[in-house]
């Protein structure tokens, strides 16, 4: 599958899941968008941003960042002032061989503090400046998959 059609996945199933637990969610078109998917809890009139990001790795890898999935996220990420509203989220999607999906709903100032980190991170570990998203066991580098898989509950309650 090329990757504009992983990436349209990814899109549609983060789009049903948030239609099935009840919000009202909207995918925009075109391919000069900021947000991937608008939300609305109908029952707080709360609204979200959403920004989804697909990856098809065959499998978790580990290394020096530990086990984990990744996504390339590109170095403009962190001029981008609406990734730090507390109604942001990015939604990042593993589209596994076997046709599974996994999501992790990661709030956007949380993605742009990681950034920061992995950033840093890579600089003192000597390798390329690296702005890729680590998910997976929780360790100094990679953000805890436990606390992410699945969270729907920011929009909800509120953000996490």
């Amino acid at each position: 599958m090329n990757r504009n059609s992983n990436a349209l996945s990814g899109e549609f199933y983060v789009l049903s899941r948030l239609l099935r637990k009840g919000l009202d969610a909207s995918l925009t078109l075109g391919n000069t968008k900021s947000v991937d998917i608008l939300i609305r809890n109908p029952e707080t009139g709360k609204k979200f941003d959403i920004e989804v990001k697909t990856t098809a790795l065959e499998k978790e890898y580990g290394g020096k960042w530990g086990k984990h999935l990744f996504w390339f996220l590109k170095e403009g990420i962190l001029e981008r002032k609406e990734y730090s509203d507390k109604s942001f989220y990015f939604v990042f999607v593993w589209l596994q061989p076997n046709d599974d999906y996994e999501i992790f709903i990661v709030p956007g100032k949380k993605v742009i503090d990681y950034v920061r980190f992995a950033i840093k991170k890579s600089t003192e570990l000597g390798v390329k400046k690296n702005y890729n998203l680590r998910i997976g066991d929780d360790t100094e580098y990679v953000l805890d998959k436990t606390k992410y898989k699945n969270n729907f509950n920011p929009f909800f309650k509120g953000a996490i």
